[in-house]
């Protein structure tokens, strides 16, 4: 997967790219247009007739049109089916845009905390480690369950592993905490440390899971139709 370092934005508009937006998708000396059909987080989806031309990590230069003008801007292939393909969804766009900084995704995953305190050189309340099982994930932060709340509160901060691409260790910040319906308890928090290479292993995670997810909910609006 290429992920391009954009070098060069021009703004002829400060409208972000929004569902519904014309692009065109230029590679190498060839040229397509199509429609914005699906925006979230790293992903930009445009339905495309000519999408068989491009193949994932083929660096693009989109040119998206709007009434207000046109917005220029280079971003790669991740993906393509029959008559679409989702490219990155560069940082300078997504700054346009008026949606949450880091969505955070739905996933299934498990983990360990393994400290917790009021301070990062506080006291640990913690003991020994306990498992948390992940619920919901950013680069800004993740949500998650205790089967058993050891006196979590927020503005704690907690030493925690996530079982992701072979570990994903971080230091987080409690900002939130509510009982679910089954009585465990729900734990939301934003990252305080993390690794660059951690860092770089959960953006893949999040990507891929949002393909994933994009993919099924296409076929189930197939289904549906």
């Amino acid at each position: 997967m290429s992920f391009m370092r954009v070098t060069e934005i021009l703004h002829h508009q400060k409208n972000a790219i929004t569902v519904g937006s014309r692009v065109s998708v230029e590679k190498d000396d060839y040229i397509s247009t199509g429609m914005v059909s699906y925006i979230e987080g790293d992903i930009l989806e445009i339905e495309m007739p000519q999408s068989k031309m491009y193949k994932p990590g083929d660096p693009v230069k989109l040119t998206v049109y709007s009434n207000n003008g046109f917005l220029i801007l280079p971003s790669s292939v991740i993906a393509k089916d029959h008559g679409m393909m989702m490219v990155l969804n560069p940082p300078e766009n997504q700054r346009l845009s008026t949606r949450r900084q880091f969505p955070r995704i739905e996933v299934s995953d498990s983990g360990r905390m393994r400290s917790l305190r009021w301070s990062n050189g506080g006291e640990d309340k913690l003991g020994t480690p306990t498992a948390i099982d992940v619920r919901n994930v950013s680069l800004g932060g993740i949500g998650f369950t205790l089967g058993v709340d050891p006196g979590t509160r927020a503005m704690m901060v907690a030493d925690v592993e996530l079982d992701i691409n072979g570990g994903v260790p971080c230091k987080i910040e409690i900002s939130r905490k509510q009982t679910t319906e089954d009585g465990s308890t729900y734990i939301g928090a934003r990252f305080l440390e993390i690794e660059p290479d951690h860092l770089n292993a959960l953006r893949g995670y999040i990507l891929r899971t949002q393909i994933k997810h994009r993919a099924k909910q296409r076929l189930e609006d197939a289904s549906a139709m």
